[in-house]
């Protein structure tokens, strides 16, 4: 038994992978996200988990009307938990599957290419790659991550990010993106007004999906 990757290439081009079996741990990913932001630290991953079959539908979405943002022409990544069973003939038997895909959050200035920065993840589980209740899996998030049950001092306060705040260079095209491919809608459309740094005016709009689990506080 074990774990095998596996993704789907096109027309024999190199992603820059490498060797690596676990694509989100290889250099590269580090590499071209601190050359996008000039050798600077920042969130390099958003990762939302997704319905079986969703991560299929989303690169077909990306394919078709945002290419220029696909992360690796290999499209989803499926890495599998295998058994194989010894007897009269030998049997492979697939146990679980965590599927990924990687895709450039935003649109790149030029216009020709995504910006190499920022990445939305989604990841799909199943069999024993499948969440636990508290998010938790003992296989970890990812292949290659093991969950680590936290240890708290007597003055931390649970907390949990319930938003992503992103300054974009084109808001409307960002919206229109998250639209076309996940089927966000905009939720909240306000004015910030005059900042106390200066005379510039903040427009922003909250987008997000319409979620099945409603949090009670």
């Amino acid at each position: 038994g074990g774990l095998e990757g596996e993704g789907e290439e096109e027309d024999g081009e190199d992603d820059g992978v490498g060797g690596e079996l676990y694509h989100h741990f290889d250099a590269c990913n580090i590499t071209r996200f601190l050359a996008a932001h000039g050798g600077r630290q920042g969130f390099a991953v958003l990762g939302f988990e997704v319905g079986e079959g969703e991560c299929d539908k989303i690169f077909e979405r990306y394919k078709a009307k945002f290419p220029e943002q696909l992360v690796s022409k290999s499209g989803v990544m499926t890495y599998k938990d295998t058994r194989l069973i010894e007897g009269k003939r030998r049997v492979r038997i697939d146990m679980g599957r965590m599927r990924v895909l990687d895709v450039f959050a935003y649109p790149g200035g030029d216009g020709e290419g995504g910006d190499h920065g920022t990445v939305l993840r989604f990841v799909e589980r199943t069999g024993t790659f499948e969440g636990r209740p508290g998010f938790a899996n003992p296989g970890g998030v990812l292949p290659g991550l093991c969950d680590v049950n936290p240890i708290f001092d007597g003055t931390s306060i649970p907390a949990y990010s319930d938003h992503w705040v992103s300054n974009v260079l084109d808001r409307e095209g960002f919206l229109q993106t998250l639209q076309q491919t996940l089927g966000f809608a905009p939720k909240v459309d306000f004015n910030a007004g005059v900042i106390a740094a200066g005379d510039a005016i903040i427009e922003s709009t909250v987008i997000g999906n319409m979620a099945a689990k409603v949090m009670s506080r």
